[in-house]
């Protein structure tokens, strides 16, 4: 049984979902501390050939310390339809474009007001689009406590799992912390490289957008392919 634990962030990149496509079970992580500015609220799309960034404006003054799951969107902006313009126009082109804008309008049309709800709509929306089979999870419904790397563990332990899959970026600290290791419970870590999938000077740079430029250029098959590589 392989455990994938991440954040709820903002229509994430391919990376995000093959970690998905590749555990059994994975974990929104949405009790941990905001952090502003951060793929939380906000991710990039191709204009042209260049990287934009787009984002979701939420509530921070006087919430310091607030949870991913306690943020709120900040409505005082039309952003919602500004977005959705923005998309249709990146994706203009894209044969599959108007299929991404079909995939993400409900919940960017919706009233939801929680930033975490609103990503995990999204992901799930995109999941169940790419027909991956994976079950999902929040944390806050765990009740697993403990440092950064105890409670991973201990989720990994809740949901029975016998491995963890890991990004690459938690190498460090996981290694560092040792509860792992001292439990001699496996991991895995991510290694994934999708390679240019279509002709544009970001993806020729290595530089990855959210997963939506996949979809709306390639199409749900190959954006499935992309995404299937396995972590070992």
């Amino acid at each position: 049984m392989r455990i994938a634990i991440m954040q709820p962030t903002y229509l994430p990149w391919l990376g995000y979902f093959n970690l998905i496509a590749q555990a059994d079970k994975f974990v929104f992580l949405d009790d941990v501390q905001f952090s502003r500015q951060s793929w939380q609220q906000r991710n990039r799309i191709i204009v042209g050939d260049e990287m934009v960034w787009i984002s979701v404006p939420v509530v921070t003054s006087g919430r310091m310390g607030q949870t991913i799951r306690e943020v709120e969107v900040s409505d005082t902006t039309p952003w919602r339809k500004k977005q959705l313009g923005s998309l249709s126009g990146a994706l203009a082109r894209a044969p599959y474009g108007q299929e991404v804008i079909e995939l993400v309008k409900p919940t960017l049309e919706s009233r939801e007001s929680r930033l975490c709800e609103i990503n995990i709509a999204l992901i799930t929306a995109i999941a169940d689009y790419l027909e991956l089979p994976t079950s999902l999870y929040r944390s806050s419904e765990l009740a697993c406590e403990g440092g950064r790397s105890e409670r991973l563990l201990a989720i990994c332990r809740t949901l029975g799992g016998s491995r963890y899959l890991s990004p690459a970026g938690a190498r460090d600290y996981i290694s560092e912390d040792g509860a792992f290791s001292d439990a001699a419970f496996p991991v895995s870590f991510q290694s994934f490289s999708p390679g240019p999938y279509r002709d544009a000077a970001p993806l020729r740079a290595g530089e990855f957008p959210s997963i939506i430029d996949a979809i709306a250029w390639t199409g749900r098959k190959n954006t499935r392919t992309l995404i299937d590589q396995e972590i070992k």
